[in-house]
């Protein structure tokens, strides 16, 4: 009955709004253990998180092949989405409220900050770091101590916009994970308004992953290239996509 009622609300909330698809640039491997949690693009550099218990971790991936290079162990954790503001890498916990923090490219561990409730998605703003936990809110910190800036309700057609997981910062606009949907949300970072949803069913329709709990979880922005980096929870492959513009 929730999952109907959470369908429900999402099929009200995205009444009229502009659906569009990314185009697949390219198709790198990706390690299906990976239990992935979030995607940072810095450098020309690719960063992972993994979660789990006991099994978390901090990975440099290369944008080149996709392989894994150097990793970190969260070993006392659960670690989930991460960014990068001004070469220091912020790594979110799910319900510990420690915020890690690594110095690049050496990931020399810096003093842990701290964040009241439940850690889900990360972002590099200009003005902060964007972070969200699983509602329809974003909340905007100071990357020197996790202060809150801001607040943000994220509606379409007067309802909340729920499950906003992880997130990525690109030219002025949020993007955000839906938990358990194929949708990316493109948002206004001013408004909390839902400007777009990036259907992403090509991509799990060319993952075919059978196990429904392998959910489209990961997105960095390379501002280079444009391009954006997707890929989800044990899935075999990491997309290097374009958007539409818009």
């Amino acid at each position: 009955i929730k999952a109907r009622a959470h369908a429900l609300l999402f099929a009200l909330a995205s009444v009229g709004i502009p659906r569009v698809p990314p185009r697949i640039v390219r198709v790198l491997p990706h390690d299906p253990e990976a239990y992935t949690q979030g995607l940072a693009c810095h450098g020309g550099v690719l960063y992972e998180s993994t979660g789990g218990e006991g099994r978390s971790s901090l990975r440099r991936l290369d944008p080149v092949d996709g392989h894994a290079g150097a990793c970190v162990p969260v070993a006392d954790d659960f670690a989930e989405d991460i960014a990068v503001h001004r070469d220091v890498l912020y790594q979110l916990a799910w319900i510990s409220g420690r915020v890690r923090r690594y110095r690049l490219p050496a990931f020399e561990p810096l003093p842990e900050l701290a964040k009241a409730g439940e850690g889900w998605g990360l972002a590099a703003a200009p003005e902060g770091l964007w972070a969200s936990d699983g509602s329809h809110r974003l909340v905007l910190h100071d990357p020197a101590d996790f202060a809150v800036r801001r607040r943000l309700s994220v509606r379409s057609n007067g309802l909340p916009l729920r499950h906003l997981n992880a997130l990525a910062w690109a030219e002025g606009r949020l993007y955000a994970n839906l938990w358990y949907r194929r949708e990316l949300a493109e948002l206004c970072p001013r408004s909390g308004r839902l400007l777009r949803l990036i259907d992403c069913a090509a991509l799990l329709a060319h993952e075919r992953n059978p196990d429904p709990h392998a959910i489209l979880n990961g997105i960095a922005h390379d501002p280079a290239s444009g391009h954006f980096f997707l890929t989800g929870k044990h899935w075999r492959h990491l997309y290097e996509v374009a958007l539409p513009q818009g």
